[in-house]
């Protein structure tokens, strides 16, 4: 007899009640006996029950209250409300000695379980989790980053996420929501899948992911280029700087930036955004492989023999590591030579 009912959001439904009788079928083809019923023990026994529907109809778990053989024992579900999270709270009540309501508990009834001394239970059933929503997935180098939307209800202890081509994984434990998994092979494509674990098992599959193909990350190398290394006061010079990307994605929102030594003095600047002695240059996007040349025309100017170091960075949106730093180039400066009188 079915006392109690509850329906999920997805059109499950879970039910308690009661059974009396040997090899009662509750819909999922088992014959149960309820308690003292095949020993004949007078009065005839009632075991309490919960059964969870799929939207289908289709019977997809039982469970029912276990009881040592004795003249009296007694269990029913009298009212279940599901939660989100799959689980269920069911209101009921047993009498007898020994009675485990399903958590490998024995319990006595009022009074010392006499026919009669009924006592009230309330429990948590716990379910198999729902399947998660389709997980997120982020690419990196030789991996993904793949992030799980939590499950209601709190009961979940861990999510397993599996890639569908080779079957690499990793494991979030909750509170945290991403994992990264590793081993990949770049220039692959990926998707991901995801189950949820908790005390009562382990849940299908989710939906896949978005396709991810793992790729190097993009790489810089910054080189400064003068056009000579040895100046006399007074003369230019074009001073260019040149970025490469070295690795197998874009890099985007490149910036080359160089700092002018003293005793250069710009001339000309190309576009580049100034800042005191410091040239910034805008390159934008660069391929994989390619790369970007801008340039500054400066002049020497100095009384004096010198050497002076030049330098050249590179950032990118999208690069590592983020930031590079040139190999140093060394220019020398010599001054202007005297003119020598012509005597006349």
């Amino acid at each position: 007899e079915g006392k109690g009912v509850s329906t999920l959001a997805d059109g499950s439904a879970i039910v308690t009640g009661d059974f009396q009788g040997a090899g009662v079928d509750l819909g999922d083809g088992v014959p149960r006996d309820a308690a003292n019923w095949a020993a004949g023990v007078s009065p005839a026994s009632f075991s309490a029950f919960t059964q969870r529907f799929a939207p289908d109809g289709a019977v997809q778990w039982v469970r029912t209250s276990v009881a040592p053989l004795q003249p009296v024992s007694d269990t029913a579900g009298f009212a279940v409300s599901a939660l989100s999270d799959g689980s269920a709270i069911i209101a009921g009540s047993f009498q007898g000695v020994g009675v485990d309501l399903g958590d490998g508990v024995p319990r006595t009834s009022a009074s010392g379980g006499a026919y009669g001394g009924y006592s009230v239970f309330t429990q948590q059933l716990l379910d198999v989790p729902q399947p998660p929503a389709a997980p997120v997935a982020t690419a990196g180098d030789a991996r993904a980053e793949v992030t799980v939307a939590a499950l209601a209800g709190g009961a979940v202890t861990a999510y397993r996420v599996t890639a569908t081509r080779g079957g690499a994984g990793c494991t979030i434990t909750p509170p945290a929501t991403a994992c990264t998994v590793t081993g990949l092979t770049n220039g692959t494509a990926y998707r991901f899948t995801a189950t949820a674990t908790n005390a009562a098992g382990t849940s299908s599959a989710s939906a896949e992911s978005n396709a991810v193909t793992p790729a190097k990350s993009p790489t810089l190398a910054v080189t400064v280029l003068p056009s000579r290394t040895r100046l006399v006061s007074g003369e230019q010079m074009r001073l260019r700087v040149r970025v490469r990307n070295t690795g197998s994605k874009p890099a985007t929102a490149v910036t080359a930036c160089t700092t002018l030594p003293a005793n250069l003095v710009i001339i000309r600047r190309n576009g580049a955004r100034r800042s005191g002695r410091t040239l910034c240059f805008a390159q934008g996007r660069i391929a994989a492989g390619a790369q970007r040349i801008s340039y500054a025309v400066v002049r020497a100017v100095s009384d004096r023999s010198v050497r002076r170091t030049l330098r050249a960075t590179a950032r990118s949106a999208a690069a590592t590591p983020a930031r590079v730093t040139s190999r140093p180039v060394v220019i020398r400066i010599a001054p202007r030579a005297a003119r020598t009188p012509v005597a006349g």
